[in-house]
């Protein structure tokens, strides 16, 4: 991590390659899958944010099998930041849709920090999408407005219920 912190992109990723190697040498299957879900993290923030969220399945996928909740957490938190760069509204609030219900439904302690502010990004996308330059197709000409607005809307009172519980 903290070559990530550094942003020495290639000895992060070599770091995070000999973890993975590590962790799977001796069956640590959290370790390794939270090291998965940090390395497509940096590939999003390269700018590699389809690849990164084709390469986060496997990782969430696991934690599912586990029954890891922070892990699936984690990883949908990068799901959601990930479509909501693609302006995938709807994937993003389903994807916080999934985090809702393992909230209300397990007491495990998550960074509300990182989920005020997947929340936060996927509500402020559409706004962000209506100020786009006038050739960027806009919400309501490709007839996505509404639900989009209503994952806005969701994503706000969600980001909203976690501040007030700090």
């Amino acid at each position: 991590l903290y070559y990530l912190s550094r942003c020495a992109w290639k000895l992060a990723k070599n770091c995070f390659q000999q973890s993975m190697n590590a962790s799977n040498t001796v069956s640590e299957r959290r370790r390794y899958d939270d090291l998965v879900i940090y390395l497509n993290q940096m590939r999003m923030i390269r700018g590699k944010t389809k690849a990164a969220t084709l390469k986060l399945k496997p990782a969430l996928d696991s934690a599912r099998l586990r029954g890891d909740v922070q892990c699936q957490i984690l990883a949908l938190i990068v799901q959601i930041t990930a479509h909501v760069q693609l302006r995938n509204f709807e994937k993003a609030n389903s994807k916080l849709d999934q985090v809702r219900i393992m909230l209300s439904r397990d007491n495990t302690p998550v960074s509300s920090a990182l989920l005020v502010g997947a929340a936060e990004d996927l509500s402020a996308a559409p706004s962000l999408q209506s100020t786009a330059a006038p050739h960027s197709p806009s919400l309501s000409s490709s007839g996505k407005g509404s639900s989009s607005r209503s994952a806005a809307d969701n994503a706000a009172a969600f980001a909203k219920d976690l501040r007030s519980g700090d």
